[in-house]
């Protein structure tokens, strides 16, 4: 599968990047591909044969995949869950190929979701940290005040224009 095809297909968000695409069939969808961001999980697919471009059958955030596993005893199955709409949760069926090729995918998918958890909590705490940080206009003058940064006439003339 060629990468480029699907940047020129325009699936790609501003800040997410292509992990990991490969070639799979989807139980109920046929051949597409499978692919990773470091944003979401996806299924894409030609429209038809003769078209240049990919659909994206289904995609999802990586942090509402609840689990992955391989299954089957001659041809190995990649089921990945995830929590949909109303808790429900949904089991999508892959065949990539062999088991190794199976496994590789299955540990970048786990790799790229765990990655995406933790960029969320450093994001969550920078945001708390900036939402903590809105002075209003009297008590950052008090600060420079206290700091010996203006002096107390300059802080009354402030205050009386506030």
């Amino acid at each position: 599968m060629e990468t480029s095809e699907i940047h020129k297909s325009g699936i790609l968000k501003r800040g997410e990047e292509l992990l990991e695409a490969i070639n799979g069939k989807m139980i109920g969808q046929g051949s597409g591909v499978l692919a990773i961001t470091n944003k979401r999980f996806m299924f894409l697919k030609k429209p038809d044969w003769f078209s240049k471009g990919l659909h994206v059958i289904f995609g999802y955030s990586l942090n509402l995949i609840t689990s992955i596993s391989i299954s089957g005893l001659i041809s190995k199955q990649l089921n990945v869950q995830v929590h949909g709409s109303a808790n429900q949760a949904k089991i999508y069926n892959f065949y990539i190929g062999n088991l190794e090729a199976t496994q590789i995918f299955k540990e970048k998918l786990i790799g790229a979701k765990n990655e995406f958890i933790e960029a969320q909590v450093v994001e969550a705490k920078n945001i708390i940290i900036q939402e903590g940080n809105k002075d209003d206009a009297v008590e950052i003058l008090k600060k420079r005040l206290a700091r010996g940064e203006i002096t107390l006439e300059e802080f009354h003339d402030k205050i009386q224009r506030t």
